[in-house]
């Protein structure tokens, strides 16, 4: 029975890689999205996961067991987390790709420095970089370059980091050995006029990252994305002009990430 639950997995997962459709999920770890009424219209599903613990930051090996078992149940290709603080959903999504592949990651900050015992939003691209063994490169746009110190020697070989000067569809494009290509987007590689995150933020404008993916969507096959970046309800405080202007700015962008994605096909 679980080598044929293993196989119906397997099979879904890539149909869903072949599928032409964006079928878009919310992975509802702590309620920041539900402000965004918009963008929970355009989801397929919304899955609550905020009874789960030890998921904020980092993710047990227990919350990380249960999370997976949660998760494979849905095979959307584009994923809204949350805040940055449950980045490391992506390494999950990402071991159900079973063809070589490049990681894409917008982001302000490398998460790629490994933690000795816990999967984490600071590791879980040192952790794919480890433990995927499709995964053949990752393409860093948007980094800060003090954020590349501390990375394991022997993972740089497989990482290729675009400074500013090369933020471009013919570099990033050149970057990327593969065909399939995954996508990540913390919200943090925009500056705040454009979204408005809990850790600290790059400058890229948010029509400069649309350009991009849809640059990359023309030169290669996107199977899987996803998107975080949220403000945790705790720093939303869901009152005050502000703090709707701040989840108005970071729908806005959300919906245009999503627009640009569905564009692209």
């Amino acid at each position: 029975m679980k080598k044929k639950a293993a196989k119906k997995a397997h099979e879904a997962a890539a149909a869903n890689e072949a599928d032409g459709d964006l079928k878009v999920a919310i992975a509802d770890f702590d309620g920041s999205l539900q402000l965004q009424q918009r963008l929970k219209g355009a989801a397929s599903v919304i899955i609550g996961l905020n009874d789960l613990e030890g998921t904020t930051f980092f993710c047990t090996p227990e919350a990380q067991r249960a999370l997976d078992r949660r998760l494979r149940r849905y095979h959307a290709r584009l994923w809204f987390l949350g805040s940055g603080n449950y980045h490391y959903t992506s390494y999950l999504l990402m071991r159900r790709i079973r063809r070589p592949f490049t990681l894409v990651l917008f982001d302000h900050h490398s998460d790629a420095h490994l933690q000795p015992t816990l999967l984490s939003c600071g590791s879980w691209v040192a952790e794919a970089l480890l433990r995927l063994s499709q995964l053949q490169r990752v393409v860093l746009v948007g980094v800060q370059e003090r954020y590349l110190e501390g990375i394991p020697e022997a993972l740089t070989e497989k990482i290729t980091w675009l400074p500013p000067e090369k933020w471009t569809a013919e570099e990033l494009v050149a970057a990327i050995p593969t065909r399939a290509v995954y996508v990540s987007i913390d919200k943090d590689v925009l500056d705040p006029r454009w979204a408005l995150t809990n850790w600290d933020q790059g400058q890229m404008p948010l029509p400069l990252l649309l350009d991009l993916l849809r640059a990359l969507a023309r030169a290669r096959k996107i199977v899987g994305a996803d998107v975080c970046g949220e403000l945790p309800p705790a720093q939303q405080g869901w009152f005050g002009r502000e703090v709707q202007e701040a989840v108005a700015r970071n729908e806005r962008a959300n919906l245009a990430i999503l627009q640009a994605l569905t564009d692209a096909g």
